[in-house]
């Protein structure tokens, strides 16, 4: 009987060293979090109700201008991973440019002075059970890049 992809040794492998490598805390890496803006909460927080569901820091941060972030040559490497299967809350929530990942456009992704970036094809919410997305992740971990010979074709 096979067993389920997070089943896998290599998963384990790949999980135990991630967690490892976070404590170590040398790099960062981050995984479809938006950036620079939230084109999706934008939309969601104009919907009566909704700013509630949202949350007080989502409309706190919604309240600012828009970030034109730029990561400090001193500071740690940072990788960014996004996501390009749109599948999930920007099928009802017009507009969303694409590439993305179902709640958050490639472009909301992208920051400025990071060591590197990575599409792949998941959803947002397939992200943290994903097995490429976490080699990528330890990838970068180990060497400050991740692995482009290994994106899809």
């Amino acid at each position: 009987m096979r067993g389920k992809p997070s089943e896998k040794p290599e998963n384990r492998r790949n999980s135990a060293f991630l967690l490892r490598m976070v404590k170590r805390a040398g790099q960062a890496g981050g995984q479809s979090d938006r950036l620079l803006d939230s084109h999706c909460a934008r939309r969601l927080a104009r919907v009566a109700g909704l700013p509630t569901l949202l949350g007080r820091s989502i409309m706190e941060w919604l309240s600012r201008p828009a970030p034109t972030r730029t990561l400090l040559a001193s500071a740690p490497p940072v990788g960014v991973l996004a996501g390009t299967r749109s599948f999930g809350l920007g099928r009802v929530v017009p507009g969303l440019p694409h590439p993305n990942d179902g709640v958050v456009a490639v472009a909301e992704t992208r920051l400025p002075g990071a060591a590197d970036f990575i599409a792949l094809p998941v959803a947002h919410s397939q992200m943290l059970a994903s097995p490429a997305c976490a080699a990528q992740i330890v990838a970068f971990l180990e060497t400050g890049h991740f692995r482009h010979d290994q994106e899809p074709a």
